[in-house]
C-alpha cells in the first residue's frame, strides 16, 4: 500500500482449486504442490517452504490454517532453548528445554513439562 487510503484485506497471491459440477469427480486436488528439489551438483542446505519473520502486526501467524489434518514427512523440530530464555509462554505451544532436556508444553496458564513414565 503506498497510497495514504485504508486497505480492509490485502492478498499477495491467492490458489484455488474448484469443483463446483456437483457429479463431477475429482481423485486429488492440491491447490499448491512443489516438486522436490533437482540436485546433480551440490548444495548447502535446501529448503522447500522458507517463510520468513512475520511479525509487526497485533497478532502474526507463520502458517495458520483452517480445518484438516497436518501431516509431516519427517521429524518435527519445536523450538530449542534454556530455561532461562524459554518462549513467550503460548497456551498449547511446545518448545524443548535445552535446560531440562525435556519437552515443554503451553498449559492452562504455564509451560509445563513433559516426563516419561
Amino acid at each position: 500500500n503506498t497510497s495514504t487510503g485504508t486497505i480492509t484485506a490485502l492478498i499477495g497471491a491467492q490458489i484455488s482449486v474448484s469443483n463446483t459440477n456437483a457429479s463431477g469427480v475429482v481423485g486429488t486436488a492440491t491447490a499448491l504442490s512443489i516438486p522436490a528439489l533437482v540436485n546433480a551438483g551440490t548444495i548447502t542446505t535446501a529448503y522447500g517452504l522458507k517463510i520468513g519473520d512475520v511479525a509487526g502486526a497485533g497478532t502474526n501467524y507463520s502458517i495458520y490454517t483452517g480445518l484438516g489434518l497436518v501431516r509431516f514427512g519427517d521429524v518435527m523440530l519445536p523450538a530449542q532453548a534454556p530455561t532461562a530464555s524459554a518462549p513467550a509462554y503460548v497456551k498449547g505451544g511446545i518448545y524443548f528445554d535445552t535446560t531440562l532436556n525435556k519437552l515443554r508444553v503451553g498449559g492452562a496458564t504455564a509451560w509445563e513439562t513433559i516426563t516419561s513414565a
